[in-house]
């Protein structure tokens, strides 16, 4: 986990900027009115042109310092994106299904070898792992199928001989 037992967060570019604001003011222990964190939001919105985070990690300095939020708020904001790029794929998993705690990935390895085998990618394999709980293979495939269809790639079927 992190440093003394802190939970890691992660953001994904398709998390929402509403999202990435409400790990910034919890983190600040911050209290806002609803209203003063949607101006928040618009503001960071006006500058990325996205309502979502990865409009942020495109922003160079000059554009963090266009946004017209809190001090504070902006950098703790910057170090979440910053953070995040640096996370592996199996850190990010970890951050979305287990609080930023390690999974036992070696208990999925036999799991995600029989995904493979049907033509998955290992990326693909071990996310439907983590969302079907490690649980039936077949579930997984039929997830990790979902999941394809909702990016727009289909898994690379192997070739019978």
């Amino acid at each position: 986990g992190g440093v003394g037992g802190k939970k890691k967060k992660a953001l994904s570019d398709e998390d929402t900027i509403s999202f990435a604001m409400d790990l910034v003011l919890r983190a600040k222990r911050k209290s806002v009115m609803p209203a003063e964190k949607a101006r928040l939001v618009d503001d960071v919105v006006r500058v990325t042109k996205s309502d979502k985070v990865g409009g942020l990690r495109g922003l160079d300095d000059e554009g963090w310092k266009k946004l017209e939020i809190p001090l504070l708020a902006r950098v703790y904001l910057k170090h979440l994106i910053m953070q995040s790029v640096s996370l592996t794929r199996q850190q990010l998993l970890e951050c979305d299904f287990n609080s930023g705690l390690p999974f036992d990935w070696s208990a999925m390895q036999t799991k995600v070898s029989q995904l493979l085998t049907l033509g998955f990618a290992r990326d693909e394999a071990l996310e439907a792992l983590v969302v079907t709980g490690n649980q039936q293979i077949e579930m997984a495939a039929q997830n990790s199928t979902n999941v394809c269809l909702l990016i727009g790639t289909t898994p690379s079927l192997n070739k019978l001989p």
